[in-house]
């Protein structure tokens, strides 16, 4: 055999077994989702709706090479079907559609409370199994109907749903929300020690807002935390400052001044002493008086000792509240404890049921309060 028949013989066999990128699709052959809302169907609570948004990119601005699109409701189509199951309902979509349907590009799944207070861990699996759907994109939770939200134009956006997106980021982004990724529910929902969460947002008159967030046992809602309450949570478990703590003069009690925390350590205790799990919260918590409606003098040391002392006193009782609710109305450990538990007491782990235990656990919350900043006032003479 010739050394050039060798050549061909070689090229050949690599050539053939490069397969390449056998079911590619090419991204002008399909139509991205950027978003769609899941539903119980209202005439028949069997079925399922899926309601999905979708560029047109055309009407975006600054689309082509001809001029400017028009943007926010103009740009997007949103589309709505009917199924047994969400693959199902997907799927009647898609047959309504000159393209296959792409998830890839999906930032934001919208579910209904109706559906999150049945059972989520089918629709979770379809998502886990899917290799289109992203970790990272954003689930939340919308009271009432899903799919309205899709409707919303915040006209700050040139498609809605990015509007979204972009508010949960930066409030993410400013430790003021909790970042909660589609991976991160799956972290939770595989954790026996730690139950998740999704973030809340709402449909106001003029758009939409982060309204708390929405608390899960395993795969099923079973209540929300309020915007204070989803604060005290972020300081105890993610160590992060949460929003404005709204505190009374303690010289008049229908006066109040604002305090913006900045940063916040955390350290936690756990014993098990007398038969019962006993927690204790240290923080440390600084910040800034940002607005004060208070007639008193910040230049002097006890006066801002008792401020401090005043703000503590506030963040302990709405910490105080949230761990009410959770252990009690709840029932479900939203902070964490049990991994606590589980990583310093393994033997003690090993002999309870935590989701039985947790309600009994006894917690306590000191908070201590270092003011940095107070601001300048104008004094009369």
């Amino acid at each position: 055999m010739s050394r050039l028949v060798k050549i061909l013989i070689t090229v050949l066999m690599i050539v053939f077994s490069v397969t390449g990128c056998w079911d590619r699709r090419e991204l002008e052959q399909r139509t991205s989702v950027v978003a769609f809302a899941v539903d119980v169907n209202e005439d028949n609570p069997e079925l399922i709706d899926v309601t999905i948004q979708i560029p047109i990119p055309i009407k975006i601005v600054g689309a082509g090479g001809g001029g400017g699109g028009q943007g926010g409701k103009e740009a997007v189509r949103v589309i709505s079907g009917s199924g047994r199951t969400v693959l199902d309902a997907m799927q009647n979509i898609e047959k309504r559609l000159n393209q296959q349907l792409f998830y890839g590009h999906t930032r934001i799944v919208v579910l209904s409370d109706k559906i999150a207070k049945t059972d989520i861990a089918d629709f979770m699996d379809i998502l886990r199994r899917s290799p289109q759907v992203r970790r990272l994109l954003w689930p939340i939770i919308v009271p009432g109907r899903a799919s309205k939200i899709l409707d919303v134009d915040p006209k700050l956006e040139q498609i809605p749903m990015m509007f979204i997106k972009e508010m949960l980021e930066t409030g993410a982004r400013d430790k003021v929300m909790p970042d909660i990724s589609l991976g991160e529910f799956f972290i939770s929902l595989s954790d026996t020690s730690v139950q998740p969460m999704m973030n809340l947002v709402s449909i106001t008159n003029n758009g939409m807002r982060w309204s708390g967030t929405a608390v899960f046992k395993e795969s099923k809602m079973v209540g929300q935390l309020t915007e204070p309450h989803v604060w005290a949570y972020m300081n105890l478990r993610d160590k992060k400052p949460g929003g404005e703590v709204v505190v009374p003069c303690f010289d008049q009690s229908n006066r109040f001044m604002a305090f913006h925390p900045r940063d916040v350590a955390t350290k936690v205790r756990i014993e098990h002493r007398g038969g019962q799990i006993h927690a204790t919260y240290d923080v440390r918590m600084e910040g800034d008086i940002v607005e004060s409606e208070c007639k008193i003098d910040f230049n002097n040391e006890a006066v801002i000792n008792k401020v401090q002392e005043a703000t503590a006193k506030v963040l302990e009782n709405r910490a105080n509240e949230m761990i009410r609710h959770v252990q009690k109305d709840l029932q479900t450990d939203v902070l964490g404890l049990g991994f606590l538990v589980r990583a310093r007491h393994p033997e003690l782990w090993r002999t309870i049921q935590w989701d039985q235990e947790f309600p009994n656990v006894k917690i306590d919350v000191i908070y201590k309060v270092n003011m940095r900043r107070f601001g300048m006032s104008m004094g009369k003479e």
